[in-house]
């Protein structure tokens, strides 16, 4: 639970610092105010390393309010110019999205790791027999190895659908707003480059 609240305050403190830096003056008055909000969000980013339960124990109703309540408290109303250009909606979704879209591919490593495994084993018993089950009974005997193997490519289905998963999950929603887009200018293109979304 710690790493995954400390890896969303990481993508909501990347994502406003793409937008802002390139909403430039349309969205921010001074490049000062840009560079204090990102010198706010790094020392948020700090905060919830030390203790990311903090978050939980707060009354804020999901982690972006608690970014901006702190941002408020940090910088005063400053603060409130976090969410120009986006609602809490696209951040939100925007959120789930680079979580599992980074989730995937850390499940799609281990698994690799597994196959590795299984694929060195049956290497190993590739001239063993064993029997094979069919109906929980003893069927025809069978290769080790083919056994083992079997895994490997029930594991190979699996990654596809994480793949799958990943690749739906890498549409960015950032820019859609609550509703009808964003009344200022938006890079949505350079901003999903820089997040790591493949559109």
């Amino acid at each position: 639970l710690a790493d995954n609240w400390l890896c969303h305050v990481k993508d909501i403190r990347d994502h406003h610092r793409v937008m802002l830096r390139n909403a430039g003056d349309a969205a921010l008055d001074r490049l000062c105010e840009l560079n204090v909000l990102e010198q706010a969000l790094n020392a948020l980013l700090t905060e919830v390393q030390a203790d990311p339960l903090a978050i939980v124990q707060s009354d804020a109703e999901d982690i972006h309010s608690w970014v901006e309540q702190k941002l408020i408290e940090k910088v005063g109303d400053l603060g409130k110019k976090l969410h120009t250009g986006r609602s809490r909606n696209d951040q939100v979704a925007t959120d789930f999205r680079l979580y599992v879209m980074r989730r995937t591919e850390e499940l799609v490593e281990q698994i690799e790791g597994l196959q590795h495994a299984l694929l060195q084993r049956a290497k190993e018993y590739r001239k063993d027999v064993m029997p094979g089950y069919t109906h929980v009974q003893q069927a025809q005997p069978i290769s080790t190895a083919h056994y083992l193997l079997s895994f490997f490519f029930a594991l190979e289905r699996d990654k596809s659908r994480l793949r799958h998963a990943w690749e739906t999950a890498g549409e960015m929603p950032l820019g859609s707003g609550a509703l009808a887009g964003s009344a200022f200018p938006y890079p949505r293109n350079l901003v999903a480059q820089r997040l790591g979304f493949p559109t």
